[in-house]
């Protein structure tokens, strides 16, 4: 869908529980997959290939859409035959939510990814520093210049924390000369 001249993706993942940055990373994969025209065979190949450096995408958008309970109530309701127990649903109150998500979740989205860039600098610094991903590529094979080793990490760590040091940096200058305009405006009235 397109939204304020942007393209949005809606994902939407369901399971029972997951591990710390999961979704990120999977989300990342696939963007990167997508980008290089990578083979799903790849995905097969990470689970049972060497360890590789596997993209988290921003956290940005990223949320608990819907809780499901679905196991509990089953559970509360073998165990409490004989008393009266309410399961636990949000249904009744869908529209509220609806309207608050939007309101306040959704239209937060967009804004600050149409006035921040958060995706958008983190798909373009994948292609800055690409070598960690190498791995990702039309052919689907792990070169081993991707395999993560010590020393290995330790650079694309270094390398990661010298680039987001420099975006501040420039983010830093912006504002200051943005904040220097605003003085040199509000002087001249």
């Amino acid at each position: 869908m397109v939204i304020q001249d942007g393209e949005w993706i809606s994902l939407k993942v369901k399971g029972q529980s997951f591990m710390l940055h999961q979704i990120r990373k999977m989300v990342g994969l696939v963007v990167l997959m997508a980008r290089a025209n990578a083979p799903l065979s790849l995905i097969d190949t990470l689970f049972s290939g060497p360890r590789v450096n596997v993209p988290k995408a921003p956290g940005l958008g990223l949320l608990l859409e819907q809780p499901v309970f679905e196991s509990y109530n089953r559970k509360a309701a073998q165990q409490r035959k004989d008393a009266a127990s309410d399961p636990v649903t949000f249904e009744p109150y869908v529209e509220e939510i609806d309207k608050f998500k939007q309101q306040y979740i959704y239209d937060a989205i967009v804004d600050t990814e149409m006035s921040d860039r958060v995706f958008d600098w983190w798909v373009q610094s994948t292609e800055i520093y690409p070598e960690p991903y190498t791995y990702v590529n039309a052919e689907g094979t792990i070169p081993e210049d991707a395999v993560v080793t010590p020393e290995r990490e330790h650079a694309w760590q270094t390398q990661m924390r010298e680039m987001h040091a420099a975006e501040r940096a420039k983010n830093q200058a912006v504002e200051s000369d943005d904040s220097d305009n605003g003085e040199q405006s509000a002087d001249e009235n």
